[in-house]
């Protein structure tokens, strides 16, 4: 873990950098929970240092006015120039048990399983990881797919068709952008 801020030197007993691009080892994944503003900034760091997974927890996009809508557009074209591949923007985050990856707004520690979850409602997923841990309900994966700038419900659910962790898929859906699309990962899954 490499926690990034020009505002600290230390975090949770880490040492803190103030740009990415000064941490010394490769990053495998970015997590940005910057005002909506310095995203795009902060993106652009993270393709000069070669990340190829960002989540963008950040809220202010699509989801607000035309000029969020455009921001967002903005960070699309950034992480195509840059071969990043972006969840969210505006996302609860994501939880990943089999890679010890619990990066969401609660604190929910669900046991390794086989249920796949993805959900457009940020709440709700971490509504239902948390009952899953509670339960003894063992994830594979939890996505809140936020706003789906780049990546969609669709995409995640044709990643987890090949997901050898994964045996059954829960889809919290409000909207499908691509119709034709889902219905043939749908049905094909």
């Amino acid at each position: 873990l490499f926690p990034v801020n020009p505002g600290y030197q230390e975090m949770f007993g880490l040492p803190v950098f103030a740009h990415i691009g000064e941490i010394p080892d490769p990053v495998d994944l970015a997590f940005i929970i910057t005002p909506a503003r310095t995203v795009p900034g902060a993106l652009k760091e993270c393709g000069d240092k070669g990340v190829k997974g960002v989540v963008i927890i950040t809220s202010g996009f699509s989801e607000t006015d035309q000029a969020g809508k455009e921001l967002e557009q903005e960070i699309v074209r950034i992480g195509m120039e840059n071969d990043i591949r972006i969840i969210g923007p505006n996302t609860m985050g994501i939880v990943a048990p089999h890679a010890d990856l619990f990066a969401t707004g609660s604190h929910s520690r669900p046991q390794r399983g086989s249920v796949a979850f993805i959900s457009q409602s940020g709440n709700l997923g971490n509504q239902l990881t948390h009952w899953a841990e509670q339960q003894g309900i063992g994830l594979s994966l939890f996505v809140g797919s936020g706003n789906e700038a780049m990546l969609t419900c669709t995409d995640y659910l044709e990643y987890l068709e090949n997901d050898p962790h994964t045996r059954i898929i829960t889809l919290y859906l409000e909207s499908v952008g691509h119709g034709g699309r889902f219905m043939e990962a749908a049905t094909r899954v």
